[in-house]
């Protein structure tokens, strides 16, 4: 067999073996790659739900700490002094704008009447007490939260916060209740991504959208309830991310999309949801495994090269 023969074989040999060598770290870098993803994308979104709880419990020490304020306010059969009592309201809601607050208000047991810190007056026949953020708090012996709803008077997402205000022989004197947007907590959902991809999403417990990248889904759809927007399949995976504590599960979406979902469960109630889409795992895989393939293809045609020339 001839010199040039056998080079040629082993430059064959050599190519095959590097092709081979590139296929393997594609293989295992992509394995990789989605293990990290998975530990990574399960760890944001467990880390976004501790952020949802302190954002909560933040604005639940709002209330906790102006309670004592506003029962001292009250007489001891139960009545108000309203020019006081707006004027504290108003202290209060300017002091808690900057975590976007709308309203502070109460809400008298012994008359019904609602008093704010905007100014805002309600209609004659307006009764407190009939209103389920009133009836929700002096039902509860903590400060509770209302599921979010669409303001009428401002038009933004926003959740209400209450506590019931009792005297020395717990009898309930009103409730004392703040109104906030929920844009921060929209922020800090949204910019949760993985590897510089993928889009935040936060549920509530009946699954549906808190936060999502299309402002039609918000308070409109539910990640656990078929639809246009909501595929079978992307439903069946929602029921899984409800029910679950945390974890991943892979769907498509109505776009056609495949999408790995890592999501978990906050304190309060709420899902947060990192979705990345399988076509951004796909180019990070590339972006690691594309240096070796340029340097095996570099090597194959040197060696090609070298034996045309020889």
């Amino acid at each position: 067999m001839r010199l040039k023969t056998k080079l040629w074989i082993a430059a064959g040999l050599v190519s095959l073996m590097l092709v081979i060598m590139v296929g393997i770290v594609y293989v295992k870098g992509r394995s990789t790659i989605i293990n990290i993803a998975n530990t990574e994308g399960v760890g944001s979104a467990t880390e976004v739900a501790k952020n949802v709880d302190t954002y909560i419990q933040g604005l639940k020490n709002v209330i906790n700490n102006a309670s004592p304020l506003a029962k001292s306010l009250f007489a001891p059969d139960g009545s108000v002094d309203a020019q006081k009592i707006s004027l504290a309201m108003k202290n209060s809601l300017t002091l808690n704008k900057k975590i976007n607050a709308i309203e502070m208000y109460i809400g008298i047991e012994k008359t019904g009447q609602l008093h704010t810190g905007s100014g805002y007056i309600a209609p004659a026949d307006y009764d407190s007490r009939t209103r389920p953020w009133y009836k929700d708090a002096i039902a509860s012996d903590n400060t509770i939260f209302t599921d979010p709803y669409v303001d009428l008077q401002t038009n933004k997402l926003i959740i209400s916060i209450a506590r019931a205000l009792r005297g020395a022989n717990g009898k309930v004197l009103g409730v004392l209740a703040l109104d906030v947007s929920l844009s921060t907590l929209t922020e800090m959902v949204s910019s949760s991504i993985i590897f510089g991809a993928g889009y935040g999403m936060l549920l509530d417990h009946n699954g549906m959208f808190i936060v999502h990248p299309n402002p039609k889904f918000i308070m409109a759809e539910s990640i656990k309830r078929a639809s246009a927007g909501i595929p079978e399949q992307m439903a069946r995976a929602g029921e899984d991310i409800i029910s679950r504590e945390k974890g991943y599960v892979d769907y498509t979406n109505a776009d056609g999309e495949k999408i790995r979902a890592f999501f978990a469960q906050s304190g309060v109630g709420y899902t947060a949801v990192i979705a990345l889409p399988n076509s951004q795992i796909s180019k990070i895989v590339m972006s690691i495994t594309l240096p070796q393939l340029v340097g095996a293809t570099a090597v194959i045609i040197a060696m090609l090269l070298l034996m045309i020339i020889t």
